[in-house]
């Protein structure tokens, strides 16, 4: 799967440095664990994300064959109900496959993750 890039403003890098005096005390680590998190936790993204990630190269997957095939490489194919209707259906394929494929490769991994944790 590709990583994608996102340029990052210095104002932004700035924003999320640490402020001074709300560290640890030099020398021990006390006080990190502490510090309130912001944002989603990690755990809940990453368990919705084998859900949610699939959907989007379908979406643009499909979109693309729209834009090319009922289309004719242009967008008014989006004014016509039954192009939408065929949308929505290459849509639920295109994501179930490549969600059936994602949870597939998940569960294999975990299984060999398992395997290879009980052989050590």
């Amino acid at each position: 799967m590709p990583v994608l890039a996102f340029p990052v403003s210095t104002s932004v890098l700035f924003a999320l440095r640490p402020r001074a005096g709300t560290g640890p005390e030099p020398g021990t680590t006390r006080g990190l664990a502490n510090r309130p998190r912001r944002g989603i936790p990690v755990s809940i993204v990453m368990k919705t994300a084998r859900y949610w990630l699939p959907f989007v190269p379908a979406f643009l997957g499909v979109n693309l064959l729209c834009y090319l095939d009922e289309g004719y490489r242009d967008f008014r194919w989006m004014r016509e109900p039954g192009n939408w209707i065929a949308f929505a259906l290459y849509l639920a394929v295109a994501y179930g496959l490549l969600l059936a494929g994602t949870l597939a490769t998940l569960r294999l991994a975990a299984a060999l993750r398992d395997r290879l944790r009980r052989a050590a």
